[in-house]
């Protein structure tokens, strides 16, 4: 596949919430004996999903936990 870089008119791209810099594979379809496009949005990066693990480990689940530690950081308070 080849990547090429174009702009699209700023109607359409704010009609399918492209954003400057988005990436999308255009994909050619043939649909009832007409050749269509297909605009494909890339998919979303996931890589982050447990980056926070670290901070996690050995600390409650539990939401009456989670509520006392969010209104200790409010208070300035020790979070673990």
């Amino acid at each position: 596949m080849r990547t090429i870089t174009t702009t699209f008119p700023t109607a359409l791209c704010r009609e399918i919430g492209l954003k400057p810099g988005s990436r999308v594979t255009l994909e050619r379809r043939t649909l009832d004996g007409e050749a269509v496009w297909v605009i494909r949005g890339s998919a979303p990066d996931w890589s982050w999903v447990g980056a926070a693990r670290h901070y996690a480990t050995g600390k409650s689940n539990r939401w009456t936990d989670v509520k006392r530690s969010i209104a200790r950081g409010w208070a300035g308070g020790p979070r673990s």
